[in-house]
């Protein structure tokens, strides 16, 4: 794992979505929103290599990469970005074979029986708390199965490590800084995971707006927020004649 992760330059695929590469490409699992937790992962083909070999690992048959079918916020192109992926990949001798899924539900099926080596996918945080996206994507409990399937199961690595499973309960009940590090730095050494990019956070830009919650980490809450009538049209308004359209900002 750590010898893909080495071969992965996080730049060149956040350059291929978004002008801004070095804004877009992620340092680490969590993000920023969420607080700071750098993987310190390096684009290091040569160190990729020497890992590989030391794995021993035969490289005959090509790694199935599954592809989330639909653009999403983290993703605006995955079939162009799965592409460069296994280009990537294919410095280290491997062969990468893309199954980009019809539908939503195609690929709900995929992810439910674990039918694929690689896989690209994101997720968008559902609370404030970083213990809770850490949780989602990295315990045991959260491997999709007939109980618990591929939309609730979010684990979708199917990584299951005893450790982790403690440090992340622990954490949960008792907060600490050093135990979380240890979470970080257990995802850094066993990397059944890399964060490849971070999508654009949306926020209304104009004080008129009123009603705009303090944490939108997990979505922009647009339908909450007011605009009064009475400023349609001035200068610096957060509305439009054309539509009440929202100026917002990316980054």
């Amino acid at each position: 794992r750590l010898a893909l992760a080495g071969a992965v330059d996080r730049k060149a695929l956040a350059a291929h979505s978004y002008g801004n590469a070095l804004a877009f490409a992620a340092t680490g699992v969590v993000p920023p929103t969420l607080g700071s937790s750098p993987d310190r992962l390096t684009h290091d083909l040569a160190q990729a290599r020497e890992a590989l070999s030391k794995a021993g690992l035969k490289r005959g048959t090509p790694l199935v990469m599954a592809v989330l079918p639909v653009p999403r916020p983290y993703l605006p192109e995955p079939r162009a970005t799965a592409d460069l992926i296994a280009a990537q990949l294919g410095h280290l001798g491997f062969m990468v074979e893309i199954r980009h899924p019809r539908d939503l539900s195609e690929y709900q099926d995929i992810c439910h029986r674990g039918a694929y080596d690689l896989l690209l996918a994101g997720w968008i945080p559902d609370t404030a708390d970083p213990i809770d996206f850490m949780e989602s994507l990295l315990a045991s409990h959260c491997v999709p199965s007939s109980a618990n399937h591929a939309t609730r199961g979010s684990n979708l690595s199917r990584w299951r490590n005893t450790a982790m499973d403690e440090a992340l309960q622990k954490q949960r009940v008792n907060p600490d800084p050093s135990n979380w590090q240890g979470i970080c730095e257990l995802v850094r050494k066993e990397a059944p995971l890399v964060a490849l990019m971070y999508g654009p956070r949306i926020a209304v830009v104009s004080w008129r707006a009123k009603n705009f919650p303090r944490d939108f980490g997990s979505g922009p809450f647009l339908s909450q927020v007011d605009l009064p009538e009475s400023n349609v049209g001035q200068p610096g308004s957060a509305t439009e004649k054309s539509g009440h359209r929202l100026p917002i900002f990316k980054g």
